[in-house]
């Protein structure tokens, strides 16, 4: 069995050349909670990045990922639409901001939002609890 997997490389920042040249950073594959990476069909066909997360396409769904400081961390999978047949994957991933758009075979879009619980916490600190 093959998992599939998408490989992630950054800029050498150490490289005093004027070329840019880029490092392997961290392989990732799919990973929905289990013992063993599951078996996903075109996981990798399509990416996307924005700032620090980058999404993996797979016939199961998005895959999104975080940077946090120090590696691509798996957060969640997002689902195809509810009308996606069984030979349907994702055609495409568009990210801006925090509005995630996922196209499939079966000619919906879905749009998810990355909700932040940090910024949730910041807003409750500055609350007054009252007297």
């Amino acid at each position: 069995e093959n998992p599939g997997a998408a490989y992630v490389f950054k800029r050498d920042d150490d490289d005093d050349d004027d070329d840019t040249t880029f490092k392997f950073f961290q392989k990732l594959q799919a990973d929905d909670g289990g013992d063993d990476l599951p078996d996903v069909d075109d996981f990798g066909k399509h990416v996307a990045t924005y700032g620090d997360y980058v999404l993996v396409g797979s016939a199961k769904g998005t895959y999104v990922f975080k940077y946090d400081d120090e590696r691509l961390s798996f957060l969640q999978r997002l689902p195809l639409s509810e009308d996606a047949g069984d030979e349907d994957t994702v055609d495409d991933i568009v990210m801006d901001k925090d509005t995630i758009a996922i196209g499939d075979g079966s000619r919906h879009i879905s749009i998810f939002r990355i909700c932040d619980d940090k910024d949730d916490e910041d807003e409750d600190e500055g609350e007054d609890e009252g007297d």
